[in-house]
């Protein structure tokens, strides 16, 4: 029973990482998943300055899941600086909430929009 657990997991993160997209964002390399356990991705996508995972919650908000292991990004500043918003965290992983009526019909090109515009929380500038 363990081992076929430990096969559904493998399968479900080898999907994860199939289905990940390879963003560059400034001077960053950003990884965007459609889950919001991201935690195992950092071990495959070690070229990744930042990790970011989202899911959809009872048609009411998106999560989204943070993670880096840059000393120089702050996840928790930047789950916190968006109005209308709750986030909050640590420095290397954080998450935050956005109402559905922020939200549009693409998650990573809205995910990607949010990095551009608040990129100098994100990287400390």
């Amino acid at each position: 029973a363990v081992a076929r657990q430990l096969e559904r997991a493998d399968v479900t993160l080898a999907g994860q990482r199939d289905a990940a997209s390879i963003l560059q964002v400034g001077g960053l390399t950003v990884v965007v998943s459609a889950s919001t356990d991201i935690s195992d991705l950092a071990d495959y996508f070690e070229e990744a300055d930042f990790l970011v995972g989202y899911s959809f919650f009872d048609n009411t908000a998106m999560k989204l899941s943070f993670r880096t292991r840059s000393e120089t990004i702050d996840c928790s500043a930047f789950a916190k600086s968006f109005p209308g918003c709750t986030g909050g965290g640590h420095k290397a992983a954080a998450g935050m909430s956005i109402p559905m009526a922020f939200v549009n019909d693409n998650p990573v090109a809205l995910i990607e929009s949010m990095i551009r515009d608040s990129y100098t929380v994100l990287v400390g500038e």
